[in-house]
């Protein structure tokens, strides 16, 4: 078998889409040194973005600022949260998705699972899938739409590399394949993704399964012919750094609705006061915090009084937002 130095050397160019995934190592062209100044928890974020934020907006066509995490009752050492459906527009209990199925509010979207005996953080957003576009830098789908809060195109493959370089296995399963992140080249500092298809005879006995439950609802568990469930941690072997509970929940604390769920005191009605134009949070615990679109950014401004979430605004390349002054005046109004 030929090394992964080797394979590199000869993999596809990801300049032009592919028509279908095959197995290989994938070029992403990425220099190790990329972002050098990142940290996890930035990476982690990226992730986010791409399952928990704007992936289920996209895929459910939902309003971004309605999705709600919810803590579920767990064994020792695993935390689980899920989103739920918010309901159609105007109230309406049922709503049909990109791919036309109707949900009604309630239904599970999608989770995020912290195993800290494993050592790994799951994230997984149902009905959706990944191609080759999505591997190449700048090959997402969200440029035009104001809704996301990724933007340009790098999303999770630079998330991945900084979890990498940091020994974090990162693995995603999604489109009937393995999509497995590491450093290739002769100098093991270039990104790639190696892809492995899951063994047909596995994906049937996962869907004979499925089919028996006779339409139960979804549960926690991904499937890896119509989801995309991101591991992160030791996911595979024993090489991989494990994520202990501590780091988890820092990280989680990036997301606006993970730190509302993980501080047990607060009460929503009473914390945060809901405008056209974002969340006004008074909770002593986001004094001095900046969320654009629920996912938390550099504070500009050291002289604000509460917690912002706005609904509008981009985040940068560079981890820093900028604020506009309209959004300025609504924050210090």
């Amino acid at each position: 078998m030929a090394s992964d130095s080797e394979n590199w050397a000869q993999g596809p160019d990801l300049s032009h889409d592919e028509a279908e995934l095959t197995e290989g190592l994938k070029q992403i062209n990425t220099d190790k040194s990329y972002v050098a100044d990142w940290k996890p928890e930035e990476a982690f974020e990226e992730s986010l973005k791409l399952v928990q934020r704007d992936g289920i907006v996209e895929t459910f066509d939902l309003d971004a600022h309605k999705l709600r995490f919810e803590k579920k009752p767990t064994s020792n050492g695993i935390i689980n949260f899920t989103v739920a459906h918010p309901g159609g527009p105007g109230g309406s209990r049922t709503h049909r998705c990109i791919h036309g199925h109707t949900h009604k509010r309630g239904d599970l979207l999608g989770y995020i699972t912290i195993n800290s005996n494993k050592g790994e953080i799951e994230l997984t957003n149902f009905e959706a899938s990944l191609t080759c576009r999505n591997l190449k830098l700048g090959g997402g789908s969200k440029s035009q739409n104001h809704r996301a809060a990724g933007k340009h195109g790098e999303g999770f493959k630079v998330g991945a590399m900084v979890l990498v370089r940091q020994n974090y296995q990162v693995r995603i399963e999604s489109s009937q394949f393995y999509f497995t992140f590491m450093f290739s080249g002769p100098r093991k500092d270039n990104l790639c993704c190696r892809l492995t298809p899951m063994a047909g005879s596995r994906i049937e006995s996962q869907r004979r399964a499925i089919r028996q439950s006779k339409g139960a609802p979804r549960v926690l568990q991904g499937r890896i012919w119509e989801d995309v469930s991101v591991h992160i941690g030791r996911v595979y072997g024993e090489q991989g750094t494990m994520i202990g509970m501590h780091e988890a929940l820092r990280w989680s604390r990036i997301c606006l609705s993970l730190c509302l769920e993980l501080c047990l005191e607060l009460r929503r009605p009473a914390s945060i006061i809901f405008t056209p134009a974002g969340d006004l949070i008074k909770a002593k615990e986001f004094s001095q915090v900046l969320f654009v679109k629920e996912l938390r950014c550099p504070v500009l401004d050291n002289e604000l009084k509460y917690g912002y979430n706005f609904y509008d605004g981009e985040i940068g390349r560079d981890r820093q937002t900028i604020i506009s002054s309209e959004k300025k005046a609504f924050a210090l109004a």
